[in-house]
């Protein structure tokens, strides 16, 4: 059994979230990116660790736009965190 498929029956309610959120406007990753001011690779990493709630549906994910604004609103700073000076 492949990772992915292990990760979706130990998260099964992940998926049954998104399933109801479907009846929003759906958007691909491209346009999350465009929304959220960070890059294509950034937005499938929020997804894959859950930050944002998103499906995959073959090899493209998903997600709506009230998900990415409510991503945008937590004011996020991506990158690596400062060292603390001892």
């Amino acid at each position: 059994m492949s990772r992915a498929r292990m990760h979706q029956r130990r998260y099964p309610c992940y998926n049954e979230v998104m399933l109801e959120e479907l009846g929003k406007e759906i958007i691909t990753t491209k346009e999350a990116a465009r929304i959220a001011g960070r890059s294509r690779d950034q937005i499938l990493h929020l997804l894959r660790h859950g930050i944002i709630k998103g499906r995959k549906m073959g090899r493209d994910w998903l997600t709506t736009r009230e998900e990415v604004k409510r991503y945008i609103a937590t004011k996020p700073r991506p990158g690596r965190k400062p060292k603390k000076r001892a």
